[in-house]
């Protein structure tokens, strides 16, 4: 069972979505001013993204079970178990950084004590850092995986093209289109799948790595404006 690979979970479900609800709950309750309430909110966002931080580590013990695997069927149960694993990660983010969003607005928009707004803002900004830290973790994670992945690649190009020079085997590894072109080289090879399924792995890190600095750019230079308003 691929499971056994996988930590238990030490916090609650990142799925659950339960901060999401409280939120909308929140809103529609009236008593928009419960700091109680409030806290309660931001407390189930807090467990969320302490289970995405630990579907991160989930994400990084799958990286390193499908390296260390020469097993062809073993490894592409695995690699789908990994694709999985980090969609779920990415659509966590995309949800916590909304919901951190909707609460600074919320806060914006209403009236609150000097008091209040002080320790509003600043059990958001805790939260806002934290996710800060997981985006930071998931992309250092992901940037050491690709290093792997691409090693390993290489090694694979070395041995299907004795013949190809460091040149060769460095623009394989790192440019596109020369990446094609192995896979071209490489497909009547008995060994085509095993090329294909590393090439899918370089270029799905790559475009997971893009994808994580299209949130962390944003994401930051917005706390950097919010900071001095």
């Amino acid at each position: 069972m691929l499971s056994k690979f996988i930590p238990r979970r030490r916090h609650g479900s990142a799925d659950s979505g339960e901060s999401g609800r409280s939120l909308d709950s929140f809103r529609s309750g009236g008593a928009s001013t419960d700091m109680e309430k409030y806290l309660t909110i931001l407390n189930g966002i807090e467990n969320d993204i302490d289970a995405a931080n630990d579907d991160v580590d989930d994400l990084g013990v799958i990286h390193e079970t499908l390296l260390s695997t020469a097993d062809g069927t073993r490894s592409e149960a695995i690699a789908r178990q990994r694709d999985q694993k980090t969609t779920q990660i990415n659509n966590h983010i995309v949800r916590l950084r909304g919901e951190l969003n909707a609460v600074e607005q919320m806060n914006r928009n209403t009236s609150l004590t000097p008091s209040e707004e002080a320790t509003r803002r600043t059990r958001h900004a805790v939260l806002a850092r934290k996710l800060m830290g997981l985006l930071d973790k998931y992309r250092q994670l992901e940037r050491e995986s690709q290093k792997m992945y691409r090693r390993r690649m290489e090694k694979h190009i070395r041995i299907v093209m004795p013949d190809a020079t460091d040149d060769e085997v460095n623009q394989a590894v790192n440019d596109e289109t020369a990446r094609s072109v192995f896979a071209m080289d490489v497909m009547s090879s008995y060994q085509s799948k095993v090329a294909r399924r590393m090439l899918r792995d370089v270029e799905n890190r790559d475009r997971d790595i893009q994808e994580i600095g299209n949130t962390i750019e944003p994401w930051k230079e917005q706390q950097k404006q919010q900071q001095f308003e």
